[in-house]
């Protein structure tokens, strides 16, 4: 993949994990169903685009030890620059840990409105099923 393609697959999940959730039971069950599938796919795409930084640092680090020979920088300013030059990939990196954990925080919270539901009916006599 690259940084394009990163961008437009955030981008569409990023508008889904937006969408309020729902207080309705049944449109929780489905959002559930909706946010496994982002969940899997965020966590898929974290996992390409951390390997993604690794190759581009990879590349960036091979450069600046071929300049190195011409500038003497310390470590700490070529990390610094290195970082800097790779702040991009950095940034999609972090905001796809940032929606993965978004996914798991929004399933929770659908289910805790299942279950309140539930006891709602519960307790109003209806019996459910299971």
């Amino acid at each position: 993949m690259n940084i394009d393609q990163f961008r437009a697959e955030i981008a569409k999940y990023q508008k889904q994990l937006a969408q309020p959730i729902p207080t309705e039971m049944n449109l929780c069950i489905e959002k559930i169903s909706q946010l496994g599938a982002i969940h899997y796919r965020t966590g898929y795409l974290l996992a390409n685009a951390r390997r993604f930084l690794r190759k581009v640092k990879e590349e960036k680090t091979k450069d600046q030890i071929d300049k190195k020979k011409e500038n003497k920088f310390s470590y700490q300013v070529q990390n610094t620059l290195l970082d800097g030059t790779v702040a991009e990939e950095t940034y999609l990196v972090e905001l796809l840990e940032m929606m993965n954990f978004s996914c798991t925080q929004q399933i929770e919270i659908c289910r805790t409105i299942i279950s309140k539901e539930k006891e709602e009916l519960r307790y109003s006599g209806i019996n459910l099923p299971g």
